[in-house]
């Protein structure tokens, strides 16, 4: 009998069916207004089950690293635990009507010169915000 107690005590740790890498990402948020906000990133490699919480950086931006697996993915940023939101400089998609970051893990996505946030360097960044208020206004119905 006792040695079916240590069994139960010692149950085996349950693992995730993923058992391949793992690579640190650095995922961002700009903020559109001079404010400071708490601001906390969900993504879908976690099917958006807590959160983590983004630090300031300076000049509006906010960051954390997150360690994913490899896939696709989305996220989102609750920011001040009542508004979410995406960040504009990184590649988008839209489920069910809503609208998501993406951003795909590869073994060697691990170099920021392939991290999205880096992959507009030609000068398109006023067209893109551009494109993305009136998307986030069309998306508010104001």
């Amino acid at each position: 009998m006792a040695e079916q107690k240590k069994e139960e005590a010692e149950p085996e740790p349950e693992q995730d069916e993923y058992d391949g890498p793992w690579i640190e990402k650095r995922i961002e948020w700009k903020c559109p207004d001079r404010k400071r906000h708490n601001v906390v990133l969900f993504g879908s490699w976690n099917r958006f089950k807590g959160g983590d919480e983004l630090e300031y950086q300076g000049k509006q931006v906010f960051a954390c690293n997150v360690k994913l697996p490899l896939g696709t993915y989305v996220y989102r940023f609750l920011i001040d635990q009542e508004e979410w939101e995406t960040d504009y400089r990184a590649g988008k998609t839209a489920r069910n009507g809503i609208e998501y970051n993406q951003i795909s893990v590869t073994e060697d996505s691990d170099d920021e010169d392939d991290d999205e946030f880096n992959a507009d360097d030609d000068g398109n960044q006023e067209e893109e915000e551009q494109g993305n208020t009136a998307l986030i206004i069309g998306a508010d119905g104001k």
